[in-house]
């Protein structure tokens, strides 16, 4: 595979986000108690093109054809906000800069937006398109950016021609044909998974998006997982578990399966999503003695992941699916009888991803969003639930996003969770 080729699991978001119109879109947040070092920030921005951030996709000339990378040195300018705003209107700011236009093929994959603060203090949100980088590739970007440290990606500067790149690509599908053929029956089962559903109907109507986050003391949420026997993942589990079950996201036996995004990124690696997908079963009643259980439970799970994500299986069927089929799958609604909660926890955050400016900002965070691609008008999602965290040497911060209309007071049920379960 030529390094500019994308990478199966890529090229899965690629069309997924082509077929549906929508981007989903890793949104990093800072806050300051003081106002922000624009020139420092204007060099970090120039430096977000000299890594993970610094490529784009070009669309092959064929409508069967896998996508390129190519490099890009555009940097959209800052977006910095002419009129102070208070601290509390923070949370509508970001959906803003999450709504401002995102486009990884014809740019911009990314940009950075600044919000100064009537009380003095600053906020900076960096948004990037889920295609070019997951959440530990956008920490790497943006720690390597900090750093001032550069990457020599090996992609050409510029698309190739026309009739070029169609030779080229016809010939790599003809060369993947044996491929997709072995790949039609895994992908065939994934259609059945996704499309029919077995077992007892659940009633899940969906209402407005909402998100909210809730910030943790880390070292009292680490004395608490020392004293259960688990793990600051193995609480925020539980606390997933917890959110899932009061919003009644769960099974009909009332157990909670929890999604887990694992991150599979090694050094050097240039894939856009480098995770692979694994799921556990939590009973979210379970007492403080579950936690240990769901330690071991979590492990095992780990210990078993193959290398590979669902994507490698039918990877070479990805271009060959219309768009509608594609979109279908993407947005086909959940099994009502296994509704699964999305997991991810980036972890602790190095020190230069929480100093854009080149100082330490007050309070880093990630959150996940969504938006339309530019021209477009996605559909609405299907019912779902997603539970994060990030964490730095002071705080852990549980961001939840959900459409279900039981999560009237989202807040309040994350709050009760993590005050429990966490």
């Amino acid at each position: 595979m030529t390094a500019d080729l994308l990478a199966f699991v890529d090229q899965g978001a690629a069309s997924a986000t082509r077929a549906t119109g929508r981007n989903s879109l890793i949104q990093v947040v800072w806050t300051y108690d003081r106002g922000i070092d624009l020139p420092g920030l204007e060099r970090f921005r120039s430096a977000l093109t000299e890594g993970l951030l610094g490529r784009r996709i070009a669309h092959s000339p064929l409508p069967f054809g896998r996508d390129r990378w190519v490099a890009t040195a555009a940097a959209p300018r800052i977006a910095v906000e002419a009129a102070p705003r208070p601290r509390e209107a923070i949370d509508g700011w970001l959906d803003e800069r999450a709504a401002a236009p995102i486009d990884p093929w014809s740019g911009p994959g990314w940009h950075l937006g600044v919000l100064p603060l009537t009380d003095g203090g600053s906020a900076v949100t960096l948004v990037v398109s889920h295609v070019l980088a997951d959440g530990v590739g956008t920490a790497t970007a943006v720690a390597e950016a900090a750093l001032g440290t550069a990457r020599d990606l090996p992609y050409p500067r510029a698309a190739a021609a026309p009739l070029a790149a169609a030779r080229r690509d016809a010939a790599l599908a003809a060369r993947e044909l044996p491929a997709a053929a072995r790949a039609a029956a895994a992908a065939t089962r994934l259609a059945r998974g996704r499309l029919e559903h077995d077992g007892p109907a659940r009633d899940h109507p969906v209402g407005p998006d909402r998100w909210t986050v809730a910030h943790l003391d880390r070292a009292d949420l680490a004395a608490r997982a020392a004293a259960l026997g688990g793990t600051e993942s193995t609480l925020l589990f539980r606390a997933a578990a917890e959110i899932a079950a009061e919003l009644g996201w769960v099974r009909p036996d009332g157990q909670a399966v929890l999604g887990l995004s694992v991150n599979r990124r090694e050094e050097g690696d240039l894939r856009g999503n480098a995770i692979v997908d694994a799921e556990v079963v939590v009973d979210p009643a379970a007492g403080a003695g579950g936690v240990v259980v769901l330690r071991a439970d979590v492990k095992g799970v780990l210990g078993a992941l193959p290398d590979a994500g669902r994507y490698d299986a039918f990877g070479p069927l990805l271009t060959l699916l219309p768009r509608r089929t594609l979109a279908a799958l993407v947005d086909a609604p959940p099994d009502p009888a296994r509704p699964v909660t999305t997991c991810a926890g980036v972890g602790a955050l190095p020190a230069p991803v929480r100093a854009p400016d080149g100082s330490a900002a007050d309070r880093t965070w990630f959150r996940l969003a969504w938006s339309a691609l530019p021209g477009r008008t996605a559909a609405d999602r299907p019912a779902h639930l997603y539970v994060g965290w990030t964490g730095t040497d002071e705080e852990t911060t549980v961001f939840a996003a959900t459409n279900l209309a039981a999560a009237v007071d989202l807040r309040g049920v994350v709050a009760r969770a993590v005050a429990h379960g966490g």
